[in-house]
């Protein structure tokens, strides 16, 4: 009886295993977001979000209470998680080919947040559960019956199978209906927003040849997501329809999106395939840019460097040069060096919190007193611009106790502490911060808040 409770329980694990795993379509995950490899670079996130704000707009999202992630991925996939988050793999971006396809994942992404898919998965999820723990119990009722019976014990067997079958096709069922709503929505938003669908299409038919590939199932309601094709069959009629189905994106836009994936290639892929990749006959800037990233991965420090300050030379204005040479340099012990390019993406670039982190990192790494206020100053505005990152606040932390403001420096390590979820180190930095102050009533204000936050809560 035992052993049949056990098969029954581990087929319902596999099955949500899969649900939130699933790497072959446009997915939202549950649980899984805080285990991923994310990537930060300030440029990528910037042309993420030039896509995605007029998106959220049509929507009637604010901008600012979402949050998009890159992930570390080579899988075609994005999904949604708790607190309006989206997150993105780099292999979604780096196998696209075009734009529209970006903006359609994230469009469709958007529509499972307007339509608060996760939270009603959720529940879908408990009713599910209940209703294969009940078989569970009702197998469990008729074993004990009859204990020496063996039809007996088939019996019990088939009826919790068949009761987590049941389950799991009502809720694929469920899971369907939210794609496909998820697939109107962004069509509205894509329309509202003068865009093709043209690029959800794209990706849709890439998806339909992995899931070709790695199908699960012969049964279509057995499968994480809406048969591909029921969903190209949706688009494209809206594009039949659509005045906005020939539109096309600028020049401009069309760079900084080529810009991304040769950026996101080139720093991720082996340097045999960013060779081939590169178009060596092109001295255009995104090979140089590609080639510079690939050099200085190969250990080719000086050449790579040179390149970045050819680029600088040809395209003075551009941010994100300035903070591909600042980095380089930081990285390669230069530091002093690094500081005047950071400086310089700064001034170009000063709402963008992650190039102050940058040119911080590098002013508190220089070992000068006299760049430790200013260090101090871009961490302050950093942690203004973007709250919920705490590298600002360890940083920041690092260049407080430098200088000297140790009450400062503990309630900054506190700040960090909570934003990555460790309650304890934190209330020991907030009370060490108690500890010091003497007359900063702001720094013994927030110190305390932290503290009667934590305490109430435990």
């Amino acid at each position: 009886m035992q052993e049949v409770l056990f098969v029954a329980k581990l087929s319902f694990l596999i099955f949500f295993n899969l649900i939130v795993f699933s790497s072959i379509t446009i997915t939202h995950s549950f649980s899984y977001a805080q285990n991923l490899n994310l990537i930060r670079d300030s440029e990528i996130e910037n042309t993420i979000r030039g896509y995605s704000s007029p998106l959220l707009k049509a929507a009637g999202l604010p901008d600012s209470s979402v949050r998009i992630h890159i992930v570390n991925d080579n899988n075609i996939n994005a999904f949604v998680t708790n607190g309006l988050n989206i997150f993105i793999n780099t292999g979604l971006i780096i196998n696209s080919d075009s734009i529209g396809e970006i903006t359609g994942v994230i469009a469709h992404e958007i529509g499972h947040l307007e339509g608060a898919h996760l939270a009603r998965s959720k529940e879908a999820i408990r009713n599910a559960e209940n209703e294969i723990i009940l078989a569970q119990i009702l197998g469990a009722l008729t074993a004990i019956g009859s204990q020496n019976s063996k039809s007996t014990g088939n019996a019990a067997s088939a009826i919790i199978l068949a009761g987590s079958a049941t389950a799991q096709n009502r809720f694929l069922r469920y899971n369907r209906s939210q794609e496909q709503a998820a697939d109107q929505a962004a069509l509205k938003y894509l329309d509202n927003t003068k865009q093709s669908a043209n690029g959800l299409l794209a990706i849709l038919k890439k998806l339909q040849k992995q899931e070709a590939i790695n199908s699960i199932s012969q049964n279509p309601i057995s499968r994480t997501h809406p048969v591909t094709q029921e969903r190209i069959r949706l688009v494209s009629k809206h594009i039949e329809t659509s005045i906005n189905s020939n539109n096309q994106h600028s020049p401009s836009e069309i760079l900084k999106y080529e810009r991304m994936k040769y950026k996101l290639k080139s720093f991720l892929s082996p340097p045999g395939e960013v060779i081939k990749f590169i178009d060596i006959k092109k001295n255009n800037l995104l090979n140089r840019y590609a080639k510079a990233i690939l050099t200085f991965r190969t250990s080719d420090t000086e050449l790579s460097l040179s390149i970045l300050n050819d680029l600088i030379f040809d395209y003075p204005d551009d941010p994100w040069i300035h903070e591909l040479l600042g980095q380089f340099l930081f990285e390669s012990g230069l530091v002093t060096q690094a500081i005047t390019p950071y400086r310089q993406a700064v001034s170009i670039k000063p709402k963008e919190p992650l190039l102050r982190l940058g040119l911080a990192r590098a002013q508190i790494e220089s070992g000068k007193k006299e760049n430790l206020s200013e260090a101090i100053k871009n961490l302050k505005i950093a942690t203004h611009l973007e709250k919920s990152y705490a590298p600002y606040w360890y940083f920041l932390a690092i260049a407080f106790g430098k200088s000297g403001y140790f009450a400062e420096a503990e309630l900054a390590l506190a700040e960090s502490a909570l934003l990555r979820g460790q309650i304890q180190k934190a209330l020991h930095h907030a009370q060490k911060s108690l500890e010091n102050i003497e007359t900063d009533l702001p720094v013994k204000r927030r110190a305390q808040d932290i503290i009667n936050l934590l305490e109430n809560n435990n």
